[in-house]
């Protein structure tokens, strides 16, 4: 996007690079509308204020591009999470006990747009490791731990409370909190791949299972903590959102790789 240059830090727009980072997660609810163009009325996916309606097609290559910075990388990875755990943990909680076994593909449609953005940032960490070799697995690691504050935010003041500018919490204010950040550290460690890997055509494998992982884990943490869901409900809200993350890992990554060079 710079052109030719000397080194990476004399673009112009590199101070910017982890602004937009925060900038994004903090319209986590916008940025999960777009991946699947839900409506701007939504109410499956709040968001902070007025709705920002963004363009699909703009949100992924946005995305992909910023996501490239370690720090943007991470700040979005755990918004995501955050803004994921709450929305589904909203939808269980409202069912409660009403909850069946038909009830796997709702539960499943709650996790898709997140999953797609993690597939987007699964292949523009590929990208900034191998193609332009701007940072490499241990700088997208190391600013993570550093990023856990935006799990604090979003699941501490709840999707649709989300007040601008920063307002962090200094620690995890709940048992949620917690388990999102155990599961965005987990995350972006196993969201790697080795050259061998990306020769084969293998590179996003390792964050298709990071980003399943974390989803199913979301409902785990909720069913752990609710009891008078029956086991053969509990089973199959588990498939449908395993399933469906992987298959919305693999859109994210997708579309981020068929545009890749734009």
């Amino acid at each position: 996007m710079n052109g030719d240059l000397e080194e990476e830090k004399t673009g112009p727009l590199y101070a910017l690079r982890d602004s937009l980072g925060h900038i994004s997660a903090d319209y986590m609810g916008d940025f999960q509308r777009a991946m699947y163009m839900e409506s701007a009325d939504s109410r499956l996916f709040p968001v902070n204020g007025e709705a920002a309606r963004l363009d699909s097609g703009n949100a992924q290559k946005f995305l992909g591009l910023v996501g490239q910075d370690p720090d943007a990388y991470s700040a979005i990875t755990a918004a995501q999470q955050a803004y994921t755990a709450n929305v589904l943990h909203d939808f269980l909680a409202a069912e409660g006990k009403d909850l069946t076994p038909e009830d796997d593909s709702r539960a499943g449609n709650l996790v898709a747009p997140g999953a797609a953005i993690a597939g987007i940032m699964s292949n523009s960490r590929a990208d900034a490791i191998y193609d332009f070799q701007t940072a490499d697995d241990k700088a997208f690691n190391d600013a993570a731990a550093d990023n856990a504050k935006w799990v604090n935010r979003i699941v501490g003041l709840g999707t649709g409370a989300i007040p601008a500018p920063f307002s962090v919490v200094g620690e995890p204010v709940n048992w949620l909190a917690e388990d999102v950040s155990e599961s965005v550290l987990e995350s972006v460690k196993q969201d790697k791949t080795s050259e061998a890997e990306r020769a084969a055509g293998n590179e996003y494998t390792k964050g298709r299972q990071a980003v399943t992982q974390a989803s199913e884990d979301a409902a785990k943490s909720f069913f752990a903590r609710h009891e008078g869901i029956d086991r053969e409900t509990r089973d199959y809200i588990l498939l449908d959102i395993r399933t469906q993350a992987g298959v919305s890992h693999s859109d994210g990554a997708q579309w981020n790789s068929s545009g890749d060079g734009t």
